[in-house]
Formats: structure tokens, C-alpha cells, sequence
């Protein structure tokens, strides 16, 4: 890993600049905007400070209390920071009582610094500690969490070849391993959950056309998106996409020759698993170069930037789960990227997905402030999904075997068909718990049955309902990022639309104007992507038939080419 530089250390020294800036209020247009220069330089040395705590504990992966120190001192230096902010937030909003009185290039983080300031209260300050104290200890308990597969400790998420693999009694043997341990753990999960709904109700009542949804959105720069919205595009999901998957479904069933599709059906390629692309996960690093090479000749370069400065880290490790953890060093303008992977043909998502993230970072690290350097969440997230659509067409420099790339595709392809109605159920799944009156578990585990019902796939669940019923204990977005779901159905759907201008224009046009989305960074905004998609295709439905006919047509030649 390559050293941090003494940058680094000079600026975190810059966050001793924050009493000076809780010290008077500027009084003119010149010093305002002098204090709020200075107030994004203080927040990308917070960032690098934070980014280097982070590299510290992904370098000690394999020495347990040197990582878990250097995760205790990341929390530290959030919640520091987190109190830092919110007197920050408190000063900054009252320079500018209307937002379009910011600065130009200071509006869209104005927008959402009067967003946080709404719930800097003394008792909304306490309830977002609590919840963050629960949604950490929620992610150590699935990073710590083992269970007993045949006589061996593995983590709960590392069964990847055995619940995919061509042998049905070994796959239904790790699913029932797998379900069962989620099982044992849920009554501490649903306690926690019950917790956490209950205080997040509190922070932000359910009202009508008003909760804790409209909090999350307006605090992500996203109040465009309401829950009217949110319901349209579920609805136009089931009567759309579900039908098109389910017709999947069967013949999927058909092909593996069975009676009824169970759930440890569902994940097994119908014809065979793509090869990995290499032994060694960093094999990946001269695969990417050739993918890159290919594709774009600044894709190429921004690939070579990461590699030659030693901003990316790939290993594995025995019974390993697949993760990934990316941070932007600000001040050096380099994302440093580590990926952990399990030398299967699902490596090459996470890489994708991972390096889309880091490309959007490096193509937008020249804008001038802190706030547009850092893209959205839903900004990274269609920057991943694209990156992984458009360079499909060039996955033949991957597999050199015709074959192989086209296993590889039909599972990209079935893989984003099923993800559009799962944001959507899942999404309907936590709208409906947060306007529950008496949290109950009972309640929670029909509502998602009804909801998998109506929205999931085609599977037999008979004799496994209590199994059943608790399946989205394995979703980590309910705790750890509330309605974070329909964040991703709509950067798929962004990233979906470049795929469909590939399939009409040419590739090359789409990753132009993938490059120029990239460019923008944080400045654009949520709110303006999906105003320019409404106004564009007008409805969900018709929008969502459109890539449904555009998915089954391309997976019906690959099914055509495989047979």
C-alpha cells in the first residue's frame, strides 16, 4: 500500500480552524462567501483525516485489534465532527435565509446544510446517535457473524459457491444452513429494528405527505422524490417487470428439470456459472486494463491513475465474503479503492461497480468546492451500474471464449431484471412498517410474505414460512440506510437509459455522455436527474416497458446462442 503523504498530516491540522469560524457572523456578501471557502476547505480535512483512519484499518485486515482500534477512532472522529458540523450548519444557515441567495456555487450544499439544521435539536442530536450506535452494531454483528458449514466456521455471507453451485442437494443444504442462522438471530434483529423504527418515528412523525422518508430525502438533496413517486413506481413494477420476470422464472425451471422452483433455485445460472476471470484476484488488475484499453481511452487513463498510484488493493482470504470499501482522499484527489473477493465470476461486478464509484471521483475532482466533489450516493450508485452495462459489449477482451462471455452476460442481464421490482418491494416494505402504529414483528414478517408475494419471484415456500418470513434480515439498507432502495432503482434506471442510447446511438455516445454525468459530480443534483427522467419519458410504466422489451429481447438471443 502506498504511503500517505505529509499532506495528509497538515491537513487535519486545519480542523483546529473551527472555533474560529463559530467565532462572529460575517456581515457582507464578500465575507460570507470568504467563510464558506473557508468552511469546504475544513470539510475535505475532515474527509482526508477520516479517509486515512479508514485506510489504517483496511492495511489490518488480518490483525484484528489494530483494525478494531482504528474503527473505535473512525467513530470517534464522526461523532466529533458530527457535533463540528452541526454548529457549523447552525452558523451557515443564517446567511442565507432563501438558498438561491447562496452563492451559485454554493446553493445546492446550502440546500441541504437548511435540511440537517431543521433536526439539529437537542433531542433529534440524541436520537441520531442512537441510531447510528445501532446501525454499528448491526454491521459488526454481520462482519463477526459465523455459522457451521460442515464441521467449519464461515461468515454468514461467504456460501457464494456453495448456494450457486450445479449440485441441488448442496445448494439447498447452504441455503437451510444460511436461513436457519438468520432465524437464531432474529428476535435480537427484530428487537432492534423495533428500536430503530420507533425512535426514527419519533425524530420525524408519520404525517400526511410528510415522515421520515421526506426527512431522509430532503437531508440527500432528493425532495422531488415523494412518496407518490416512490408508490408509481412500485405499481408500474408489478404490473411490468414482475410479469416478464416470472415468465423467467419458468423457463428457468424448466431448464433445471424440476417440479417447483424452491429457494436455493434462484440463484443458480440456468445453464452453467461463467469461469472466474482469474486464480489470483489480482489477475484483475492487467484484465482491467485490457476491458479499459478497449472501452474509452480516458476510462483507460483513469484505470492507470488508480494502478500507478497504488490506489487500489485486491486480495482474498480463506472463506472470505466479497466486500469492497472505497474512500476519496480530497486533498490528494485520489480515491483509494480495496476489494476483498472470492475468486468467483462474481468478482467482476464488485470491480465494476467499485471503479465506476472511483471513476465518478476522479472525474469530477477539479470542481471547486468539497460539496461538488463528493457525488451523491445515488450519483455513485449510477456511475456503478453503468459502468458495469456499458462495458458489456466489450467483456469479449475478458472471456476469450465466446461461450463464456455470453454465460456472463445472460446473468448481468437476468441479474439487473430481478433488481428493478426488489428496490420497489422493498421500498414499499419499509413505507408501510414506518406508518405502523405498534411496531410488531409478527406484522413486519406478513407485510414482507404479502409484499413477496405480489412482487418477488416465482417459489415454493411450503413447509419453509417461517424461513420465509424472515428473508429480509439479510437485507442490510432496512437498518443501515433507511430507504436507500428506491436510491437504487433510480440510479438503474439513470444507468439504464445509457445502456438503452448504447443500443441505439453506439456505445461510444453513451460513454460520452456517461463521462459528462461523471463530470458534474455533486453539482447537478438528485433532484435534477430525476426531474429531466419524468420529463423525458412521462410515465414509469411506459419507461419501465420499454427496458423489460429491450432486457428479454437481449436475453433471448443469448438464450438462442447458449441452447
Amino acid at each position: 500500500m502506498k504511503e500517505l503523504s505529509p499532506e495528509c498530516d497538515l491537513a487535519y491540522d486545519l480542523t483546529q480552524d473551527a472555533p474560529a469560524l463559530l467565532e462572529g457572523l460575517p456581515d457582507t456578501p464578500a465575507t460570507k462567501h470568504a467563510w464558506l471557502e473557508r468552511r469546504a476547505h475544513l470539510e475535505a480535512a475532515y474527509a482526508e483525516e477520516q479517509a486515512r483512519q479508514h485506510l489504517v484499518a483496511a492495511s489490518k485486515h488480518d490483525e484484528s485489534r489494530v483494525r478494531a482500534d482504528a474503527l473505535t477512532q473512525i467513530e470517534k472522529l464522526r461523532s466529533e465532527w458530527r457535533l463540528i458540523s452541526q454548529k457549523l450548519d447552525a452558523v451557515q444557515s443564517q446567511f442565507f435565509p432563501v438558498s438561491d441567495d447562496c452563492p451559485k456555487v454554493f446553493r445546492a450544499w446550502q440546500r441541504q446544510v437548511e435540511a440537517r439544521q431543521e433536526n439539529h435539536t437537542e433531542r433529534k442530536t440524541e436520537i441520531e446517535r442512537e441510531i447510528a450506535e445501532m446501525a454499528r452494531e448491526h454491521r459488526e454483528e454481520v462482519g463477526t457473524a459465523r455459522l457451521d458449514w460442515r464441521g467449519h466456521a464461515r461468515p454468514l455471507t461467504s456460501l457464494i459457491w456453495e448456494l450457486t453451485g450445479s449440485s441441488r442437494r448442496t445448494r439447498e443444504e447452504a441455503w437451510r444452513v444460511v436461513s436457519q442462522e438468520y432465524y437464531r438471530l432474529a428476535p435480537f434483529r427484530e428487537e432492534r429494528f423495533s428500536r430503530m423504527v420507533n425512535l426514527r418515528r419519533e425524530w420525524a412523525p408519520p404525517t400526511e405527505g410528510d415522515d421520515f422518508r421526506a426527512l431522509v430525502f430532503r437531508q440527500a438533496g432528493l425532495d422531488a422524490l415523494d412518496a407518490a413517486t416512490c408508490r408509481q413506481y412500485a405499481e408500474a413494477c408489478e404490473k411490468v417487470v414482475v410479469p416478464a420476470l416470472r415468465v423467467r422464472d419458468e423457463r428457468h425451471r424448466r431448464f433445471l428439470g424440476v417440479e417447483v422452483l424452491y429457494p436455493w433455485d434462484m440463484q443458480v445460472p440456468a445453464y452453467q456459472a461463467p469461469p472466474p476471470l482469474g486464480d489470483n484476484p489480482k489477475d484483475l488488475i492487467p484484465i482491467g486494463e485490457r476491458l479499459f484499453e478497449a472501452m474509452d481511452p480516458e476510462l483507460h487513463a483513469w484505470f492507470k491513475t488508480l494502478v500507478e498510484n497504488q490506489c487500489m488493493h485486491i486480495e482474498t482470504w480463506p472463506d472470505s465474503t466479497a466486500e469492497s470499501f472505497l474512500v476519496m482522499r480530497d486533498l490528494t484527489g485520489l480515491p483509494y479503492l480495496s476489494l476483498t473477493l472470492t475468486t468467483s465470476w462474481t468478482d467482476l461486478h464488485l470491480l465494476l461497480q467499485e471503479l465506476g464509484k472511483a471513476f465518478h471521483y476522479l472525474a469530477c475532482r477539479h470542481r471547486p468546492t468539497h460539496f461538488d466533489r463528493n457525488p451523491s450516493t445515488g450519483s455513485l450508485l449510477m456511475a456503478s451500474y453503468a459502468l458495469e452495462l456499458l462495458s458489456m459489449e466489450y467483456w469479449d477482451h475478458l472471456y476469450p471464449n465466446p461461450r463464456d462471455c455470453n454465460l456472463a452476460k445472460r446473468e448481468q442481464y437476468e441479474r439487473v431484471l430481478a433488481l428493478l421490482p426488489r428496490f420497489a418491494r422493498l421500498d414499499r416494505f419499509e413505507s408501510q412498517i414506518y406508518h405502523m402504529p405498534i411496531q410488531s414483528a409478527v406484522a413486519r414478517c406478513q407485510l414482507w410474505c404479502d409484499l413477496d408475494e405480489r412482487m418477488g419471484r416465482t417459489c415454493d415456500w411450503f413447509g419453509l414460512e417461517h424461513l420465509h418470513a424472515v428473508q429480509w434480515h439479510q437485507e442490510r439498507g432496512l437498518l443501515e440506510t433507511p430507504f436507500s432502495s428506491i436510491e437504487h432503482a433510480l440510479a438503474l434506471l439513470v444507468a439504464l437509459d445509457l445502456w438503452m442510447t448504447a443500443r441505439a446511438q453506439g456505445t461510444p455516445e453513451a460513454i460520452s455522455q456517461f463521462k459528462e454525468l461523471l463530470a458534474l459530480g455533486n453539482a447537478r443534483g438528485q433532484n435534477a436527474i430525476l426531474r429531466d427522467w419524468v420529463a423525458t419519458h412521462g410515465t414509469w410504466e411506459g419507461r419501465l416497458g420499454e427496458v423489460v422489451e429491450a432486457l428479454t429481447a437481449e436475453l433471448t438471443l443469448l438464450d438462442q446462442a447458449l441452447d
